[in-house]
């Protein structure tokens, strides 16, 4: 199979711009169009950074040479293959689980390799995402960076009220793992409006291996401001939504095991 088939392989026979722009640039780039061909294979295989390539390549038509010294150094290269095989850990570690899904929800494939599980249904999102190791003793530590990651992103956004967007809830467990349960609101701008999604997050660490894992149930996005969910507050009592989604966090929390 020659490296023109092996393109279409990755962007498909119908997406002429990517081909054509793909191809331009391993031409350019590369005596040896196998050697280039290859670097671009192992790259797909981090969904995220080959997207980040493709969006260089547009805006650096230009410049291919400064894409390929930031993409393919040798360097950026050990980068690759250590994140693919975190990801690879991720999976490996995430299949000694067995992790519930409510029902009559969808599983979706996830674009990301963080995300052990991804499943939709009845206008709600269920989502397993893994972090990676943690020291137990660190496991308050994780939590605090992770929301502080997530403010920034809402920052980043022009979400509204994002100081008071993460409420912590509960400790709880299922007499094998330890959870720490955190309510948020992200208020974001869409089509110009608020909306507002609410999200339970039950943060814990897999004692085995030792990985810290977000498990969440998330509602929305809702007109905001809204009636139907009290931002900022957990009222299980008047908000509905608040209450159905503790009720199915608990029915997930209870479900979550291990196979073996």
């Amino acid at each position: 199979m020659n490296y023109e088939d092996r393109l279409k392989r990755i962007v498909g026979h119908n997406d002429i711009f990517w081909f054509n722009i793909i191809k331009r640039f391993i031409d350019e780039m590369y005596e040896n169009k196998d050697e280039g061909m290859t670097n671009l294979e192992k790259l797909y295989q981090n969904k995220q950074k080959f997207s980040d390539f493709t969006k260089k390549l547009v805006e650096k038509q230009n410049d291919f040479q400064s894409v390929k010294d930031e993409f393919f150094a040798e360097k950026n290269n050990k980068i690759v293959a250590m994140e693919i095989a975190k990801t690879m850990n991720y999976r490996m570690h995430a299949e000694n689980l067995s992790i519930p899904v409510l029902d009559k929800f969808e599983v979706k494939n996830a674009d990301n390799p963080q995300t052990v599980l991804l499943a939709m249904g009845n206008g709600l999102i269920e989502q397993l995402t893994s972090d990676g190791y943690v020291d137990e003793s660190k496991f308050d530590e994780r939590i605090d960076l992770v929301i502080k990651n997530a403010k920034e992103f809402m920052k980043e956004n022009a979400c509204q009220n994002i100081d008071n967007s993460f409420i912590y809830y509960e400790d709880y467990s299922n007499g094998v793992f330890n959870f720490k349960l955190y309510f948020s609101d992200m208020i974001i701008p869409l089509n110009g409006q608020y909306k507002v999604i609410r999200q339970l997050n039950a943060y814990f660490v897999e004692p085995r291996m030792h990985d810290f894992y977000q498990l969440s149930i998330s509602a929305g996005p809702f007109k905001y401001p809204t009636e139907d969910l009290k931002t900022g507050m957990i009222d299980l009592t008047n908000d509905s939504i608040t209450h159905s989604l503790d009720t199915l966090m608990k029915q997930l929390m209870d479900n979550l095991k291990y196979k073996h």
